[in-house]
């Protein structure tokens, strides 16, 4: 199949149609095959563009223009694109309300914004309206009008998988190996990568454990002086710890000791104050910001959701930023990862707390991605 596109690739002469198989080739999760090819299509891409040579005219071929040159680094792509197709009023025109595919690629596209971009924020807001309109428009628009609509792409994580990793809970514990999984096969999927998906699946678990100790477990006293064990990262008191207890602390204990070992081993860098860290943070208390900013303001639900949504929104927004501008130079996989972790936690809470408990629509959702994954009916 690789030789197949690349032979498309090789054959490919018109930019809108790089454009739309770079398309194609991230929706499937494929990108990681072709980062080379992608980076060739986009430069020349780039070329034609900045000679005014294709500056498009339609909103289809325009907005994924843009959404695919900011979304890999050529940020020199402005906002100001979008105005062309808002009249004097600062309304659609009428043909671009008419534009279903269009709409829809300038709603995914709108979520590309940085800070202070307020065009993007309003077209996106334009689009909502008739985009709900034309949901009867054919089966296939309704299922993407619908999913864009709950969340668009760029907040979703790639549907590529690879093996299950290893991990136990006990029977207190929440048996969610198979979330932790994603969530960690969403930040990185490329096969090479395989044991940092082994390791960090298997910290997600040793520290929903220890969550869960707090939660359920133990008494006042004994969470009092499992919580110095952690602080201060102190095994030699851990036989004072009610057995199962001393078990969960032993595990984690051991396993952040030998994930940081093998890093320092196979990698040079120094990960053991990190990980104790994160140990540290899962005795916290759990925080629904729902509520929060209810028993804060007075808002209803409805508000508040409303009001946390905006924040995710402003969040990403600075994610943008700073991943697309290259702002602090980091390395590519890294940036890459920090969007897919957010995209992971849009999954694992898109219907509540599915790191909780899994309701119906999370277990449908999580059987499509890792049992019946894209394209294999």
């Amino acid at each position: 199949m690789k030789d197949d596109v690349r032979g498309l690739i090789d054959q490919l002469m018109d930019p809108l149609a790089m454009l739309e198989l770079i398309d194609a080739i991230q929706r499937l999760g494929l990108e990681y095959h072709f980062k080379r090819e992608i980076k060739c299509m986009l430069d020349s891409v780039q070329e034609h563009t900045n000679a005014n040579q294709c500056q498009y005219e339609e909103l289809c071929a325009a907005t994924l223009q843009f959404r695919l040159l900011r979304q890999h680094g050529y940020y020199e792509m402005l906002q100001d694109v979008f105005c062309k197709f808002t009249n004097d009023s600062g309304n659609f025109m009428s043909a671009v309300r008419d534009d279903v595919k269009g709409l829809l690629s300038l709603y995914e596209a709108s979520f590309h914004g940085f800070e202070g971009e307020t065009i993007m924020d309003k077209v996106r807001v334009l689009s909502i309206a008739p985009l709900r309109r034309h949901k009867d428009s054919s089966p296939v628009l309704a299922w993407e009008i619908e999913h864009a609509l709950e969340m668009p792409i760029h907040w979703r994580p790639n549907q590529w998988w690879s093996e299950l990793g290893l991990g136990t809970s006990m029977t207190f514990s929440r048996d969610n190996l198979l979330e932790h999984y994603l969530w960690n096969v969403t930040m990185v999927f490329e096969p090479q990568h395989k044991a940092f998906r082994e390791m960090t699946t298997t910290m997600t678990c040793v520290i929903t454990l220890i969550n869960d100790v707090y939660d359920k477990l133990g008494s006042p006293g004994e969470l009092e002086l499992l919580t110095h064990l952690i602080d201060s990262w102190d095994v030699t008191r851990a036989d004072e710890l009610p057995l199962t207890m001393r078990t969960c602390f032993q595990a984690l204990y051991n396993i952040t000791n030998e994930i940081g070992c093998w890093v320092l081993k196979e990698r040079g860098i120094e990960v053991h104050p990190y990980l104790q860290k994160a140990c540290q943070l899962a005795a916290g208390d759990k925080l629904n910001s729902v509520e929060c900013y209810i028993n804060e303001s007075g808002a209803s639900n409805e508000e508040a959701g409303e009001h946390i949504w905006n924040l995710v929104h402003e969040t990403w927004k600075a994610l943008n930023r700073d991943a697309f501008t290259d702002k602090y130079r980091l390395p590519g996989p890294f940036v890459e990862a920090c969007l897919n972790l957010a995209r992971a936690s849009h999954w694992i809470y898109r219907y509540g707390d599915g790191h909780e408990a899994r309701s119906q629509e999370a277990k449908e959702q999580l059987m499509s991605i890792l049992v019946r994954p894209a394209g294999s009916n």
